[in-house]
């Protein structure tokens, strides 16, 4: 699955998108937990030429009360593809598309009773789009229309099969060709299933970090480890 992200600079991020998509501000971490609920960079398909924060952890319209909310946002922080169509936490808001940009993403690699982590990131260093569903919620305490997402995730390529190897899934990983596509608000589900598969191999790198700084928001958390596993 999908729990923990880096973010991208603004600068990288509007070198990735051009001139034509607006970006707005939000926390650039090195790492960061989904279960925090943090803000990630996100692009709506009601708003596809901008970029803006948006809360990790699917609340749909439809909750109740913030309690409810809060028992059920851990469990939506990644979406199934298999199921993203047909799940009553997710069935309305697949029609809420949206693409996440991360720097990388972390994922542990399970050796007997040990796990390494392993950081992922784009080939050629510039920011992940990963494709994303999210929806509008109203607090109910406070008033407040709070924006959140869900990244969807899809069986694991070769690559992330050896890394991720007790779940054997991974993120939805678009490019800039087929974000039209995905955020296009008239598109069905049949238009739209055949563009979520696991990317290639070789779009995506990986190497080891550290276990305990990759738990910490600081360039360690990224920086390839020297500590040997399986994976050499």
């Amino acid at each position: 699955m999908c729990y923990h992200v880096a973010t991208p600079t603004k600068g990288a991020l509007k070198e990735k998108l051009g001139s034509g998509v607006e970006v707005g501000e939000y926390p650039t971490r090195f790492t960061v937990s989904g279960f925090d609920h943090p803000e990630l960079p996100v692009t709506t398909n009601d708003t596809p030429s901008a970029v803006q924060p948006v809360v990790w952890g699917l609340i749909p319209a439809g909750m109740p009360n913030i309690q409810k909310a809060h028992e059920l946002w851990n469990k939506t922080l990644n979406a199934r593809c298999e199921t993203l169509f047909d799940l009553p936490s997710f069935r309305s808001a697949a029609q809420k598309r949206c693409v996440v940009y991360v720097a990388g993403f972390f994922e542990w690699q399970h050796l007997g009773r040990d796990k390494q982590p392993f950081y992922i990131y784009a080939a050629d260093g510039a920011p992940l789009l990963l494709g994303g569903i999210w929806d509008e919620w109203v607090n109910t305490q406070t008033g407040e229309m709070v924006r959140t997402c869900s990244i969807i995730t899809t069986p694991a390529n070769a690559m992330m099969a050896t890394i991720h190897n007790h779940g054997q899934r991974m993120p939805f990983v678009l490019n800039t060709d087929t974000i039209p596509a995905w955020l296009d608000t008239t598109a069905r589900k049949e238009h739209l299933q055949p563009l979520i598969r696991p990317c290639p191999d070789t779009q995506l790198q990986a190497h080891k970090v550290d276990k305990k700084a990759a738990l910490t928001d600081t360039a360690d958390a990224i920086k390839p480890s020297i500590v040997r596993t399986l994976w050499d």
